[in-house]
């Protein structure tokens, strides 16, 4: 029983330093507005990655978009084949998934990384064009 309590100490312990390190190993994750993406970004070249559901894609998305659900089994293998050598921009409905999406990016040797601020819901909201 005392094993097991010091296994179950250094394992939650571990579980907390890894979290801690990866919120602040965020070198190469940049935020923006959709107001700069929009207004800024016409005539960049980058990639612009959903990673939200098919469900949620099929409602509407921003155009040029590749849809990558972060949930799936195969987002890293897929995420391998966009290119490192363009910025990429990441969104969802509201932030979570991008930023999860971002990390593992940032793990497969991404270095230009954006995150939508607000993502789907604040393009949205901002009154900007939505596909179908």
């Amino acid at each position: 029983m005392r094993k097991f309590k010091y296994s179950a100490i250094i394992v939650f312990f571990s579980f907390i330093f890894s979290a801690f390190t990866a919120c602040q190993n965020n070198e190469g994750i940049s935020n923006i507005t959709v107001q700069e993406f929009n207004e800024e970004w016409k005539d960049k070249q980058y990639t612009l990655l959903d990673v939200r559901s098919q469900g949620e894609f099929k409602e509407g998305y921003i155009k040029d978009a590749i849809l990558i659900p972060v949930n799936s089994n195969d987002f890293k293998k897929k995420a391998r084949e966009l290119p490192k050598d363009k910025p990429i921009v990441i969104y969802c409905h509201a932030g979570p998934r991008a930023e999860q999406a971002a990390f593992v990016l940032q793990q497969e040797g991404f270095k230009n990384i954006y995150l939508l601020d607000g993502s789907f819901s604040a393009w949205k909201e901002a009154g900007y064009p939505v596909e179908k």
